[in-house]
């Protein structure tokens, strides 16, 4: 019998790799867009998206196991595919986008990690 306890994390060929070096010459930094704050690369954003869909992931199977509330389950299946399609979406966002998703995600990740 298999253990759906674990949930792995498998890096998407379709998206860059976040290990590869940045290319010589290419800016790959974002700036948020009120222009303050930290720089934020394409790879911390990747990174971010990445721990928000697995901790999505992690709800749904729980959800699915105690089959409390059958709403829930629905939003927590329309935020991990959201969270799916916008780490797509990074590939081609501009440096303004790179920024906003990498907040949005950042406060998500901090409401889904406390309790």
């Amino acid at each position: 019998m298999f253990s759906f306890d674990l949930v792995a994390l498998v890096h998407d060929p379709a998206l860059p790799n976040p290990d590869d070096d940045a290319q010589a010459g290419q800016d790959t930094g974002a700036v948020p867009p009120d222009g303050q704050g930290e720089v934020v690369d394409d790879a911390a954003a990747a990174e971010l998206l990445t721990q928000v869909i697995a901790r999505y992931a992690q709800l749904i199977h729980t959800e699915r196991r105690t089959g409390t509330d059958p709403r829930r389950l629905d939003d927590l299946v329309a935020q991990h595919q959201a969270g799916v399609q916008d780490r797509a979406h990074l590939a081609e966002a501009d440096a303004e986008e790179v920024s906003r998703l990498a907040a949005l995600y950042a406060a998500r990740l901090k409401e889904l990690q406390d309790p």
